[in-house]
């Protein structure tokens, strides 16, 4: 992706199959990976998995194995998410959207708010990186299948 697009705010995503990792840094590391259906301008998620890192190096050992202790639910996730201590020092939590959630996240794809973000395309038009600094730091990678 080299091609600057001028105004984000007027990317349309061609009708097809899309995947989309979004990757964040600020208190923790997230990514986002979902696949779009887009047909007309209409996105519909069909697939979507959240995954969030943790460093937990600022924490006492004590204070570490009390959060080992504790369930997915009572950390603020789903009774059904995923959590893997890699070491004693950083925690994973990943989790698989349900049916609900992806009927709401295909409102999430509003490029109107992506003014002021830098965004560059293939000369396709078929991968887009956007990298936006609003509320921390955000890469999106655009790829059609």
């Amino acid at each position: 992706c080299t091609t600057t697009v001028e105004d984000p705010t007027t990317i349309v995503l061609s009708d097809g199959t899309w995947s989309i990792v979004v990757i964040s840094n600020s208190k923790y590391s997230a990514r986002q990976d979902c696949t779009v259906e887009a047909k007309e301008g209409i996105y519909t998620v069909t697939y979507g998995k959240q995954t969030d890192t943790y460093d937990m190096s600022n924490l006492s050992d004590e204070e570490i194995e009390e959060l080992k202790n504790k369930t997915s639910e009572e950390l603020g996730y789903p009774s059904d998410a995923s959590v893997i201590w890699n070491n004693d020092k950083t925690v994973t939590i990943s989790m698989i959207a349900t049916k609900e959630k992806l009927s709401h996240m295909g409102q999430n794809f509003n490029f109107s708010t992506l003014s002021g973000a830098d965004v560059k395309t293939n000369a396709d038009n078929t991968k887009y990186v956007v990298d936006s600094h609003n509320d921390g730091t955000y890469v999106f990678y655009f790829s059609k299948n």
